[in-house]
């Protein structure tokens, strides 16, 4: 949210400079920020700086539904001064005066008490966005009422530092005048460091020179450390922010940063990631290069509905665990729900949408462990077609932040305890938190007046979202009126009612994380531009038919100290002859390192070659960094590989139908011989995205296609997308990053399905998974900031699943959606299937003298047969043959202690390279700890994959689904293989799985 180069207009429009009508002009000037004690009488008071006419004046007072509770007149005073004497009751009031246009809300809660619950924060982005000191001050104020405990900026690096060396402090928006004030109020800022100044070179939107870049944050760090409770690295690098670049350029930046800021000592938290949305590619890159073992926390954001958050939490906290940062701190530091722009203050039924969904995903992210949480606004921005502000034009609160006050006051210094359990219909969620002695039952609903019982629960008082009471009736049943209650209940009385084994509880990290390590080591793959163009997922040679190239990478030292580096390139897709190089690096010095690389038969269709790169020296790994390359075939070449796609009749015009925001045009001419050409005019700026949509045919059902394969251009600079629909819901699925590159080119690309994500800017999707199914109608389009642009499509095609049983094998391992696509596929082929499966599926039996021979060559320094013994281990689990305890007790010497460590928590191969790991023992479970967290270690066969939370065991996932085919199928053959299998070790899921399935099959008599 919030790039520079809209950010002086919204700023100007947030303080209404232009002509304004005098007599409409009006200031507060008492009060705190439009905060006063409840049930007593106050009296509020207004300014205007002219002398309007002195004839009364009627007042509205309306409650937190936007019901009218009181009116009446006010006579202005002489200087045209206005005064209203009145009690409110607690929570939330809008003020109206009807003839003047003007709405004002206030908070009738005293103001928060005791310590801060670090949870609790906001982003503020005051620094850019409010520049009046009076306004500023009284926010700050207000913040702190609420019971915040850190406020979120922003920074312009470049703007701070514009020459090397002498820095501004308060050339930014009068940034260190803004930090002295947060610091006398006793309330710390989380940084946002970004915006690489000119001086530092420019890679991309990154710095060049990260030795510069180090001594800079060193620099700054020095100076505002004491003020800060964070650093967050950049601001949204998988997105437009980021340049479009991939995840290894972000991370080098990071480490640099990072190591500037170790280095001068600050102590507050370094946070990684900023990521706006969860893309694989980049995801997976991002792990791979390291960044977050030289962080403290790392952070997202979401701006989807409360009850999508769950499962986004859980996909990042999966991340982290296959990162080697089970533990690490996830910090969702933007967040919130618009409203319509273009008005003073949200209307009242906007307004408790918005406030609704912020303080429930202040609840939801407290259940799933996420460490702090930062709706998005505090003041008034407008962006685009919409409103963040938390508080209007006039600077007074808005619904929102009343409900996020009151959530901070209900739930402060309390431990999510689990769910309670309730089937009330439109009752979305019942979160239960407590201490010793306290329950608070939060309840949201996801419809208006929707009633609830808590049945044996004993209810002490119930509140509605901005802290008012709510009634109860004689059988302690209660309506939600505004989507959210908190209800204060006796803990005793939840009997069996209360869940704690909920998804939500898993995702809570098991201890404290320790800091991050410091490296002065940075890699930095550098391809050159003009040979390779850098995109979010990786990089894509311009020449695909090339058999060669040149690989560099740079390798920085910031430190004080020379180091001897042995630098090692493994490929996967791609060869080269010396994969190993030792430099000779310098203080404070750059080299550059690289390989001539064979590209013989490297992009074969659309896989990537990757390339992993290791930095070790006398101490150890020093850095690691991964990055991929992509060719691009021509069409025919991509047709080749498929299996029979499916050519679709974009030429028909009939089938598209426009999709544009506000004030474009979208029009459709042929592209001759089969394509056509989406012309778009007139599109009006800020907000400039356009989607067409285009009708698939009825004879095109999606179900078990893979994907679209499409040659196109787009005439200006923009970010090319596909959409898939589901049905007529408005749920929406879509490519994260540009499908080709928008230079005017023709491209030739490929839209996998199983990489798609939920588009938060449309419906919620209550299952949270593309549903095939119901996709009648996709979308190719683009944002951009463009009058006019247009995007020529010459081919679409769909991509089928192949006839490879070995390719239909590899997707029994992937999500649901994809598996039940393979199991689709083999059950047409019944006979080829049980054939494979005899081949492929084994009995899970492992003895204590194959273990061994696994185990050795687990640790081989062979590449293959180590690689090998992983795969195999992953299906043959070691607790086959020998207990847990034993095996941690046998298995001491690195690497094969980390690989077993791996296979046994379903990590992924290289995640704990080279950590201390441990098993340790708390009553009757185990965990394994090493320096970077914490995680279970299951210690019993029989549960191995099939707890709710942990890793997936994915191969004996794959053969539960196998033998759900083979049972499907129930041939002799397929019956002797389940047979066989039943034959494993009894404990084993898979084993259970044969054996209830052969006794079924025989049930039936079959």
């Amino acid at each position: 949210m919030m790039h520079a180069p809209f950010l002086l207009a919204a700023a100007i429009t947030a303080l209404g400079v232009g002509p304004t009508p005098e007599d409409l002009r009006m200031e507060p000037i008492n009060g705190r920020w439009y905060r006063v004690e409840p049930a007593r009488e106050v009296t509020l008071r207004w300014s205007r700086p002219a002398k309007p006419t002195p004839a009364p004046l009627r007042f509205v007072i309306r409650d937190y539904e936007g019901v009218e509770e009181a009116s009446g007149t006010i006579t202005p005073a002489g200087d045209g001064s206005l005064a209203l004497s009145r009690p409110f009751a607690r929570g939330y009031h809008e003020v109206e005066f009807p003839s003047l246009k003007r709405h004002f809300g206030l908070i009738a809660a005293p103001a928060f008490a005791g310590k801060a619950d670090p949870f609790f924060a906001i982003d503020a982005g005051l620094t850019w966005l409010t520049p009046e000191d009076r306004v500023r001050g009284a926010l700050i104020a207000e913040a702190r009422d609420c019971g915040i405990a850190l406020i979120r900026e922003r920074l312009r690096w470049a703007a701070i530092e514009p020459e090397k060396g002498r820095p501004s402090w308060d050339r930014d928006g009068r940034a260190d005048a803004l930090r002295r004030s947060y610091c006398r109020a006793g309330l710390p800022i989380l940084e946002l460091a970004h915006d690489a100044p000119e001086w530092a070179g420019r890679w991309g939107v990154y710095p060049f020179d990260l030795a510069a870049t180090a001594e800079s944050w060193r620099e700054i760090g020095k100076h505002w450390g004491p003020a800060w409770g964070g650093v967050e690295l950049w601001n949204e690098p998988d997105i437009q922010f980021g340049g479009d670049w991939p995840a290894d350029q972000y991370a080098a930046f990071g480490k640099a940063a990072s190591y500037g800021l170790h280095a001068a000592g600050v102590e507050a938290p370094v946070v990684a990631g900023v990521i706006a949305n969860y893309s694989p590619d980049f995801m997976e890159t991002l792990a791979a290069n390291g960044l977050v073992e030289r962080a403290e926390a790392f952070s997202f954001h979401d701006y989807g509905p409360a009850l999508d958050l769950e499962a986004k939490a859980a996909r990042f906290r999966d991340w982290l665990r296959t990162a080697g940062r089970p533990d690490m701190p996830l910090w969702l530091t933007e967040c919130g729900w618009p409203w319509t722009r273009g008005t003073e203050r949200a209307s009242a039924e906007e307004d408790r949408k918005s406030a609704a969904e912020i303080a429930a995903k202040a609840i939801e992210a407290r259940a799933c462990g996420v460490a702090r949480h930062f709706p998005f606004v505090l003041p008034f921005y407008e962006e685009n077609a919409k409103n963040f502000g938390m508080t209007d034009r006039q600077g007074s609160p808005m619904r929102s932040l009343a409900a996020y006050a009151q959530a901070i006051r209900a739930l402060a210094g309390l431990e999510y305890l689990g769910d309670l359990k309730l089937e009330e219909p439109g009752l979305g969620r019942a979160r239960v938190f407590g201490d010793g002695s306290t329950a608070v039952v939060t309840l949201y609903a996801t419809k208006s007046n929707v009633l609830v019982k808590l049945p044996g629960v004993t209810i002490s008082r119930v509140e509605g979202a901005d802290g008012r009471a709510l009634k109860t009736g004689d059988d302690e049943s209660f309506t939600i009126p505004d989507g959210l209650a908190f209800a204060w209940v006796d803990r005793g009385t939840f009997g069996d009612r209360l869940d704690a084994r909920t998804r939500a509880m898993s995702l809570k990290p098991m201890k404290a994380e320790s800091r991050g390590k410091s490296s002065p080591i940075v890699l930095r793959p550098h391809l050159d531009p003009a040979e390779a163009l850098p995109f979010p997922s990786g990089y894509r040679v311009k020449d695909a038919s090339r058999n060669s190239a040149e690989w560099a990478v740079e390798v920085f030292n910031l430190g004080e100290r020379p180091e001897s580096i042995d630098l090692t390139l493994e490929l996967d897709g791609a060869k080269t002859e010396e994969p190993t190089r030792r430099i000779q690096s310098p203080p404070h010095s750059k080299a550059v390192a690289t390989w001539p690389i064979n590209l013989t038969g490297s992009f074969a269709g659309f896989r990537p070659v990757r390339a992993s790169l290791k930095a070790e020296g006398a101490s150890g790994l020093l850095d690691r960094a991964e990055f991929r390359v992509a060719g691009e075939p021509t069409l025919e070449a991509a047709l080749a590989g498929l299996n029979h796609p499916t050519r679709l009749p974009i030429e028909d015009l009939a089938r598209w139908s426009p999709k544009i925001s506000a004030g474009g045009v979208v029009t459709f001419e042929p592209l001759p011989p089969g394509g056509c050409r989406l012309n778009i005019a007139k599109h009006p700026a800020p907000d400039r995205w356009a989607y067409p949509e285009f009708r698939l045919p009825d004879g095109v059902p999606l179900r078990n296609a893979r994907g679209l394969v499409l040659r196109a251009r787009c005439e200006k600079p923009a970010q090319v997308r596909a959409f898939l629909w589901e049905g007529d819901t408005g749920v929406g699925y879509l490519t994260q990053s540009p499908i080709i590159p928008a230079d005017g080119a023709w491209h030739v690309a490929r839209v996998a399905f199983d990489r798609l994500a939920l588009s938060s800017a449309n419906a919620p999707d209550p299952n949270d998974r593309l549903d095939l199914d119901s996709v009648r109608r996709i979308s190719l389009g683009m944002n951009h900031e463009q009058e006019s642009n247009a995007l020529e499509i010459s081919d679409l095609y769909v991509e089928w699943p192949g006839d490879s049983l070995q390719a239909l094998w590899e997707d029994l391992e992937k999500d649901d959606t994809e598996a039940s696509r393979a199991l689709l596929t083999l059950s047409t082929r019944p006979a080829d299937a049980v054939a494979f499966l005899d081949e492929h599926l084994k009995p899970l039996k492992l003895d204590a003298v194959h273990l061994k021979a696994y185990l050795m060559r687990l640790a081989s320094p062979n590449e293959v047969l180590a690689r090998k013994a992983f795969e195999d281990l992953e299906y043959f689990d070691p607790r086959l043959a020998m207990d847990l305890p034993s095996l941690m007790e046998k298995t001491t010497e690195t690497p094969a202690r980390q690989r077993l460590v791996e296979v046994l928590s379903g990590r992924d191969r290289g995640s704990l390279m080279e950590k201390k790991v441990e098993l340790r023992k708390y009553n009757d479970y185990y965990n394994f700890f090493a320096d970077n967290g914490s995680w279970w270690a299951e210690k019993d066969l029989s549960k191995v994959n099939t707890m709710r939370w942990g890793l997936e065991k994915r191969k004996w996932t794959r053969a539960v689904r196998a033998i759900a085919l083979l049972e499907h199928i129930g041939t002799p053959e397929a019956r002797a293989l389940l047979k066989d299998l039943a034959s494993g070790h009894p404990d084993a899921q898979p084993t259970r799985a044969a054996a209830e399935a052969l006794r079924r099959l025989e049930e039936k008599g079959r």
